[in-house]
């Protein structure tokens, strides 16, 4: 959850609750089934479409780069990060005085991102790429998640590693061993 959101704060008040981990795990899988009724097709974890995948977001996700446009919005150049101003109000002021508003920049951690936005896709990380570009053995550098394999929550099909359904359900922690 996003922290200075209204549900986080509301949720830290006791003002919201959260449904728990098998109540999530049942509604996202009525939305992937209830997509696929209707003829959507997801190509990411939380991504579906009728036609091709929004070609904005796969760049995203393929760690191209990307403009961001509007209050909150970030951008990725020449491998560094950048948010615009959060905050509506501010963000307006400054563009109605006809000037660049002021951007926030935060590194770019390229194996982690790489990682991080590529396992989002269903069909996940080439290990081949992995390798070429780090000049190293993923399982090398991620012994830990190798046991994952085994238990279900990824899956290697021809060079790409992905999450399994199962993985998806969990695919927040498994983030975090990147």
């Amino acid at each position: 959850m996003e922290p200075k959101t209204r549900l986080y704060h509301a949720v830290q008040k006791g003002q919201q609750r959260l449904p728990g981990e098998e109540i999530e795990a049942a509604m996202f899988e009525e939305i992937i089934e209830s997509l696929s009724n209707a003829s959507f097709k997801q190509y990411e974890i939380s991504s579906f479409s009728k036609a091709s995948p929004s070609l904005h977001n796969t760049l995203i996700w393929q760690d191209g780069d990307y403009l961001g446009i509007g209050s909150g919005a970030h951008s990725k150049y020449d491998n560094t990060r950048y948010g615009n101003l959060p905050r509506l109000k501010t963000y307006l002021e400054v563009m109605t005085e006809a000037r660049l508003p002021p951007r926030e920049s935060y590194p770019y951690e390229d194996k982690r991102d790489f990682l991080l936005m590529g396992m989002r896709l269903l069909k996940g990380v080439s290990l081949k790429t992995y390798q070429t570009r780090y000049h190293c053995d993923f399982f090398t550098d991620y012994p830990n998640l190798r046991p994952l394999l085994d238990q279900g929550f990824l899956v290697l099909k021809n060079d790409h590693l992905a999450l399994s359904q199962k993985g998806m359900m969990v695919g927040n922690e498994i983030f975090k061993l990147f």
